[in-house]
């Protein structure tokens, strides 16, 4: 995990529904130097990014009730309308399909990863946007 000496102290939001890969996906991070937030649907997750801006965003699409593309449209939104920068944010699914992948493009995340996911991969794609962020 030191190799993304970039993902230290990075806030980084969670958003997902099954408790199992919430808590793997969070002892990865945090093993990471991250400090993760969690919401196991897309409104909790819109009041946390909200509130504490993260830096990167983790979210399933298939939630319950509002769906991922729905959280990712309301941050996009919040982070337009407050002058923020917008978040490095990953979409994940069980359902691949080419359709679902562009989809997640035009709604606003920035990578569209398969599951069940390798840690590895995410922190790549972690580092990688965070760096890109930060360059401007």
């Amino acid at each position: 995990m030191d190799s993304y000496p970039n993902l230290q102290d990075v806030t980084l939001l969670i958003v997902e529904d099954d408790d199992s890969t919430r808590d793997a996906l969070g002892a990865v991070f945090e093993t990471a130097g991250m400090q993760p937030l969690f919401a196991s649907d897309a409104e909790d997750g819109i009041l946390l990014a909200e509130s504490a801006s993260p830096d990167a965003v983790i979210c399933d699409i298939g939630l319950p009730g509002m769906d991922g593309y729905y959280f990712v449209q309301r941050l996009r939104d919040h982070e337009l309308r407050n002058g923020l920068m917008p978040s490095v944010a990953i979409a994940l699914t069980g359902a691949v399909s080419d359709v679902a992948r562009l989809r997640s493009m035009a709604e606003g995340f920035d990578h569209f990863v398969e599951k069940p996911v390798r840690p590895e991969d995410l922190l790549g794609l972690l580092s990688h946007g965070l760096r890109k962020r930060r360059a401007g």
